[in-house]
């Protein structure tokens, strides 16, 4: 086609789901709350985990990184299409409409990457769990997360690449809600050849290689749980995956229903599953995976009453003979303990990470001291009982820690004394 007939566009026209005045304002609305819920919902699992010292582990870690990318994912497309209804246009430049393909993109891939991480994680963990923590160590789950950043902007920067050099028509209305590339495609004057032959090549590779991960880790998962002697272990396994393989089927199920056909053939059909995998499964995530898990649902509680109780604690460190030590006590070389204390509502629990020498030699015993009381008047005779109880517990889990081998305290030890 000659370049004459060709129009330089400098905005789009984003049409909505229906193109009716009053059903776009309903669902605008319904639009706008998903949205609120599915930042608020996502940004407390956020916290959560990130205040939660039990939950500082590899599943945890990744569901974070998966919940903040399902913010950003969400607010790639549905902040533009409200201000647009309450501003009364519907226009997007051609600038912000490139941005908004490279990061829907970007963070579209990005989720079905971190899914696949999560179901590794899940196939070790079931099929390998002695073996776990040298597997899953922290720098693994920091690389697999900053690979799957790495590959998939390579990929949305290429797709982005190849839409920027395409000539569009003197039609720029696009018949969707956001900037999505296959009805972009279906209004260039250019041929799309290309195109679709890198979403059929490199974009099924970069698309279908996370997919296959989750399939084969699953069909490991399954096949070690059905050999399991116990239908109570069965069912333990089965429910730490079952949130994870809902999220899987509601996104890739969506996403296979959109863009496994040539752009050519996209039609209004296609923008139910849109929704679907940029606005529902970003909404389900938080509620998924906190209803469907015990931690994640007492983390949320412990965040919310955390401003309400006061805590003080001390540690002490204990010699064989349960003599503490003094800090200025000669010998002593540096110590590295870690202490981590929760609480909700009186019930505490505490995490201690430690290993100390004393003249060369590997001492056993250790106890960190706490005192965690709720807010309020603590010479109140309830108060006082309350420290007695936790003083007569304090002396059991002091007989359990001196009575540790010495070879867990070189290598580190991490327990759970309840208060």
């Amino acid at each position: 086609m000659d370049g004459d007939n060709h129009t330089t566009v400098t905005e789009f026209l984003l049409l909505g789901l229906s193109g009716q005045q009053e059903e776009e304002d309903a669902l605008c609305g319904l639009f706008l709350c998903l949205y609120l819920v599915t930042i608020l919902g996502n940004i407390l699992i956020v916290l959560a985990i990130s205040w939660d010292p039990h939950l500082h582990t590899p599943m945890y870690f990744f569901l974070a990184n998966l919940s903040s990318v399902d913010i950003c994912f969400s607010s790639v497309t549905v902040p533009k299409m409200l201000v647009n209804h309450v501003v009364g246009s519907k226009s997007i430049s051609y600038p912000q409409c490139m941005t908004q393909i490279y990061f829907f993109i970007t963070f579209g891939n990005m989720d079905g990457f971190l899914l696949s991480v999560m179901a590794y994680d899940r196939y070790v963990a079931i099929c390998h769990p002695l073996h776990y923590t040298v597997i899953m160590k922290p720098r693994l789950c920091v690389f697999l997360v900053a690979v799957s950043w790495v590959i998939t902007n390579l990929h949305s920067l290429l797709h982005t690449l190849l839409m920027v050099r395409h000539n569009f028509c003197s039609n720029n209305t696009v018949r969707h809600f956001f900037c999505d590339p296959y009805p972009l495609l279906k209004l260039s004057c250019s041929d799309t050849f290309i195109n679709d032959l890198m979403v059929f090549t490199e974009g099924s590779v970069i698309f279908l290689t996370p997919f296959m991960c989750i399939v084969v880790s699953y069909a490991y998962i399954f096949s070690k749980v059905l050999r399991l002697p116990s239908a109570q272990g069965i069912r333990k396994a089965l429910s730490t995956c079952g949130s994870h393989l809902t999220v899987v089927c509601l996104f890739y199920g969506a996403i296979l229903g959109v863009y496994m056909h040539p752009s050519s053939s996209f039609s209004t059909k296609d923008r139910v599953p849109s929704v679907i995998f940029t606005v529902v499964t970003p909404l389900a995530n938080p509620f998924i995976y906190s209803l469907r898990n015990r931690d994640i649902k007492a983390a949320l509680k412990k965040l919310i009453h955390r401003s309400t109780d006061k805590v003080s604690s001390r540690l002490v460190l204990l010699s064989p003979d349960k003599r503490p030590f003094s800090p200025e006590e000669p010998g002593l070389a540096p110590v590295m303990a870690i202490g981590d204390l929760s609480m909700f509502h009186g019930i505490t629990s505490l995490n201690l990470s430690f290993k100390f020498l004393l003249q060369g030699q590997a001492y056993q015993g250790a106890f960190v001291e706490s005192l965690i009381l709720p807010s309020g008047d603590h010479n109140h005779p309830g108060r006082r009982a309350q420290k007695e109880d936790m003083a007569n517990k304090r002396k059991e889990a002091r007989a359990q820690v001196s009575s540790l081998p010495s070879q867990f305290l070189m290598g580190g030890i991490r327990g759970s004394f309840p208060y």
